[in-house]
């Protein structure tokens, strides 16, 4: 049992070195974009807090826009921290596309 989990971190640093970009890091590059062009500062000073995988209820990510519809169908995604000048960011995703949720101040 201690050979397998040693393999599987093997994998997955071999994976991050070596391989092309996961959807997760597809997508957070995608909300450090998006977060960088709204508070204006540079998307290397944006620090990744928590990114954790979830499964949506449907298509609106956990962030229903009033009168829109939305495919109920199960949504694999993440939900993605992002701290930036003060302000812990929320973004939900799909593995294709990032929604702002919204921003809090941190003191």
């Amino acid at each position: 049992m201690k050979l397998f989990g040693l393999i599987a971190v093997v994998v997955r640093w071999f994976r991050r070195r070596f391989m092309v970009p996961t959807a997760e890091h597809y997508v957070v590059t995608l909300a450090k974009i998006d977060l960088s062009n709204r508070v204006k500062i540079a998307r290397e000073t944006i620090r990744v807090v928590e990114v954790r995988r979830i499964d949506w209820p449907d298509t609106s990510l956990g962030h229903p826009e009033p009168g829109q519809f939305y495919a109920q169908v199960i949504t694999p995604g993440f939900l993605i921290k992002l701290e930036a000048g003060g302000k812990l960011c929320e973004y939900h995703s799909d593995y294709t596309r990032v929604v702002f949720v919204g921003c809090k101040t941190t003191h």
